[in-house]
């Protein structure tokens, strides 16, 4: 519970869960230290998962071409998550599908205390933060709106997903809640991702029990939501009024501080830096005080605020080039596929929102982005005693 309220309110107690997940991997019962030959095994037999990073080596080696080291000290602290998170949840032996359903409501409900939250604030001013919205702003959210908006995106599947194991409706209740509040956010990334996952849901569905007619349904449903949404709920009108406005200020040469059009400035920006360099980039290091110059002689609107690529596949090229990027991907896409994670329904959805946002945002490069999808990587990814054992029983049963 503890890990899941500084996800969402604090950066400083993250740290220390963090640290925490850590301690409680290598001690045993009694908190003695378990032995190194017990750590190597848990290690090995977890191997796959250890690939993940990968992406930490990508930063290291972007290294070899960063002049600023202490910006690129920066981006090694911000990645190591994906070295600490891994090792620490490989020697947890004690998961099981009972507790990782009990973590999973947990989340749930400290989700559910943010969403109150948020409609608190947007309900005690609704006419100032409608207002905002309609000039590129959001509404207060307790971590930054993407963010937030794909975390709750997540949140929303597993509703769907642990009321079909467990039957309690109370889960269908808060994921129909989580669905609406999403459009009153009106964040456009996380409702990309929201219908993608929810059609990507439904054709599981579909296939598992032969529900086409029903799911077809469901979904013509859901496609007329955000027609409704658009007439009836103030805060998405402004949003979709501010983007075309915002569009149509691009498309008549006006960028400066606007969020759409400084978004396609930044595509811009990081297609220049990745031909300057292909295969390596301008170093991790060096992406701020190349992106700054490129600014300044680029942009005529530029008012001292750099935007980097809106798009974590053009943010790899940018900094660590070719070479980079090939890293980053072999550190999501082996563990995907050689654990056989796209069989597991979470998992799916999980690398669907991550791969989504990565089309639009840096992922990679915020704090909470990248804790929140190691921890439920490692959830699932991770292979324990208790997995183990219920494989066994369940090869025995079949036989």
């Amino acid at each position: 519970m503890v890990f899941f309220v500084s996800l969402f309110y604090s950066k400083f107690v993250l740290s220390l869960c963090l640290f925490g997940f850590v301690i409680i991997a290598i001690t045993q019962d009694g908190w003695k230290i378990a032995p190194l030959s017990t750590i190597g095994i848990n290690l090995r037999e977890n191997k796959y998962v250890l690939f993940i990073s990968l992406v930490l080596l990508g930063v290291l080696f972007s290294g070899v071409n960063s002049s600023n080291t202490t910006y690129w000290i920066h981006h090694l602290q911000l990645k190591l998550p994906f070295l600490v998170l891994p090792l620490a949840f490989a020697n947890f032996r004690f998961l099981d599908k009972n507790l990782r359903q009990k973590i999973i409501k947990g989340f749930l409900l400290i989700t559910t205390i943010t969403v109150i939250h948020t409609q608190f604030l947007y309900f005690s001013n609704v006419d100032y933060y409608n207002n905002i919205i309609a000039q590129g702003q959001s509404m207060p959210t307790p971590i930054q709106h993407v963010n937030y908006s794909l975390i709750l995106v997540f949140a929303t599947c597993c509703t769907y997903l642990l009321y079909r194991d467990t039957k309690e409706k109370w889960l269908l209740f808060i994921g129909i809640a989580f669905f609406l509040f999403m459009h009153m956010l009106a964040v456009r990334t996380g409702l990309v991702a929201l219908y993608a996952c929810i059609f990507l849901v439904a054709m599981m569905h579909a296939w598992k029990y032969k529900e086409f007619f029903k799911v077809g349904i469901v979904l013509l449903v859901c496609a007329a939501i955000p027609i409704i949404a658009f007439y009836t709920v103030p805060s998405f009108t402004s949003k979709i009024d501010y983007m075309i406005w915002d569009l149509t200020q691009f498309s008549r040469g006006n960028t400066a501080d606007y969020s759409d059009g400084g978004r396609m400035v930044s595509y811009k920006l990081g297609i220049d830096l990745f031909k300057e360099n292909l295969w390596m980039g301008t170093g991790i290091g060096d992406m701020y005080d190349q992106s700054l110059i490129w600014y300044k002689s680029n942009n005529v609107s530029f008012k001292g605020k750099v935007n980097f690529p809106h798009n974590q596949f053009l943010f790899s090229l940018a900094s660590t080039g070719i070479i980079g990027l090939v890293i980053y991907q072999l550190a999501f896409l082996i563990p995907f596929f050689k654990l056989r994670l796209y069989k597991i329904p979470y998992m799916l959805i999980l690398f669907a929102i991550i791969y989504i946002s990565f089309l639009v945002e840096t992922s990679l490069e915020r704090s909470y982005g990248i804790v929140f999808f190691m921890f439920f990587f490692l959830l699932w990814g991770v292979k324990t005693d208790k997995d183990k054992q219920r494989n066994f029983l369940a090869s025995e049963k079949s036989i």
